[in-house]
């Protein structure tokens, strides 16, 4: 029924998406090409590492709803995610809220770093959207510290909290490197791969 066929899978990044994705591929082995269409780039660059264009080159990638070409965020592996689970359960004291220190990229750049010849179109933000991401709420500023990899938020005196060694250097003095409009390159780097 699917041989010889284009398929366009809308969401194809979710749940149902990858399930169809991987029945056709399964099934229909004469498909002649498969888009996957998603708005989510994480959840695509994921779904992409399991299906690698050079052993699956029938799958094209599509971006979609990009909605302002300044609209920033932070990004992080999932290997990253992992290892700052374990720093959190090996360093923490009580309470903290442990925080990767990540970069901060505008979409559109990490599209071309996903799918490099995708096109997409910038449609707008819908009127609750923000253009950029904080990791830390203003409420939360006075609290934060910070080392070499994580901001670090403590809402108690960590002096007082146990006898664990602290790795902290200093309290943050630059909230800018929080708030994505404001962070840059010079910033604790963990590449997507």
């Amino acid at each position: 029924m699917l041989n010889d066929q284009s398929i366009f899978i809308t969401g194809g990044t979710g749940t149902l998406g990858k399930v169809f994705l991987e029945k056709v591929l399964i099934e229909y082995h004469n498909v002649k090409k498969i888009t996957i269409y998603s708005r989510d780039e994480m959840k695509q660059y994921d779904l992409r590492r399991h299906y690698p264009s050079d052993q699956f080159p029938k799958i094209q990638w599509v971006i979609g709803a990009i909605r302002d070409q300044d609209m920033t965020g932070f990004f992080c592996t999932e290997q990253r995610t992992a290892d700052s689970m374990l720093y959190a359960v090996e360093n923490r004291r009580g309470g903290e809220i442990f925080i990767p220190k990540m970069i901060a990229k505008k979409i559109t750049s990490v599209a071309q770093e996903i799918a490099p010849n995708c096109e997409y179109e910038i449609i707008g933000l819908r009127g609750f959207e923000k253009i950029s991401e904080k990791l830390v709420s203003d409420i939360d500023f006075e609290y934060i510290h910070e080392n070499q990899d994580y901001w670090i938020i403590y809402h108690v005196n960590f002096e007082s909290c146990g006898s664990k060694s602290d790795k902290i250097t200093k309290r943050v003095v630059n909230v800018d490197l929080i708030d994505c409009q404001c962070a840059n390159k010079s910033v604790f780097k963990y590449e997507l791969n």
